[in-house]
């Protein structure tokens, strides 16, 4: 995030995926709780994808696409690109 914004980029949300029934995030199991605080610190809305492991890339998708619709984004930043299959998956 900090890469992003030193590079000018203007970043209008920040987007986890988080099983709605759980309240914790897929990736890490942070509470959502905490990631909207993180949000609100930093002025940046925070959207979750509520989905289960077996509508994950179809929810994925759908928000991604009602994302690019309401702030007219171009373009999407991932955090876990390190890992290989991760990034296959993103790109």
């Amino acid at each position: 995030l900090h890469t992003l914004i030193d590079q000018g980029y203007e970043v209008v949300s920040l987007v986890t995926t988080a099983p709605k029934e759980l309240g914790r995030t897929f990736g890490h199991g942070e509470r959502t709780e905490m990631i909207q605080l993180q949000g609100e610190a930093l002025s940046i809305p925070v959207h979750f994808i509520e989905c289960s492991f077996e509508s994950y890339t179809e929810q994925f998708v759908q928000a991604l696409h009602f994302l690019k619709n309401k702030y007219h984004i171009s373009g999407i930043a991932f955090g876990d690109l390190y890992l290989q299959g991760h990034r296959e998956w993103g790109e």
